[in-house]
């Protein structure tokens, strides 16, 4: 959809700040999906301007899957008095709850997971194209650091649930992640920072059923 020609923003250099996926059961190799997707929601962000992209699947009118992902077109915000609301103070954080697991993430991540993903957004191949947009080095893609912490908890998930997570600040490539994964009832909590300085990358939860 970002690719077509009458999409407003270009692809290159959009970041992507959150994503909520809902599966609501398994999907068979030998079943027909149908996908349905669409751009919704354009509105001001402290960096610019942010908008939803929504898509839901479906096999034989049933939905099977459904989707939100929020980018963002960085540029001068179109509405200064709006973006306060968007603004978020840092804030301390608590430790790190439940297990913890270091993951080194490697300088060609952005180049391995685009060439499976098809995203070959400049942002996440090579540092030198990253600095045109603004990023002293280049980073990981969002999606690829949502799966890697999902699969923190492979085995562990039942056929139907909710995952939604927001990006924090990017993981820089190369770099060692901490991700820390903690059960509560019929939810998990995802936490995914720097094990040195602390700094957030990835806050979510995955609720179950």
């Amino acid at each position: 959809l970002m690719t077509e020609t009458a999409f407003p923003f270009p692809l290159v250099g959009m970041v992507h700040l959150a994503n909520s996926i809902t599966l609501s059961r398994a999907v068979r190799a030998d079943e027909t999906v149908s996908l349905r997707v669409r751009a919704a929601e354009l509105r001001p962000h402290a960096a610019g301007r942010q908008f939803d992209l929504l898509a839901e699947a479906t096999v034989a009118g049933e939905p099977v899957w459904s989707g939100r992902s929020t980018y963002l077109r960085r540029g001068k915000a179109p509405n200064p008095a709006a973006m306060d609301a968007s603004k978020t103070g840092r804030r301390d954080l608590d430790p790190q709850a439940g297990p913890v697991s270091l993951v080194r993430v490697p300088g060609n991540i952005g180049r391995r997971y685009g060439a499976v993903s098809g995203d070959r957004n400049p942002i996440h191949i090579h540092t030198l194209t990253a600095r045109a947009f603004g990023f002293s080095s280049a980073i990981a893609h969002g999606m690829w650091l949502k799966a890697r912490t999902l699969a923190a908890l492979e085995g562990r998930l039942p056929e139907a649930y909710t995952v939604d997570v927001a990006f924090k600040l990017p993981v820089a490539l190369p770099s060692t992640i901490a991700i820390a994964t903690e059960r509560a009832n019929d939810q998990w909590t995802l936490d995914v920072r720097s094990p040195r300085s602390g700094k957030p990358h990835l806050a979510g939860t995955v609720t179950t059923g």
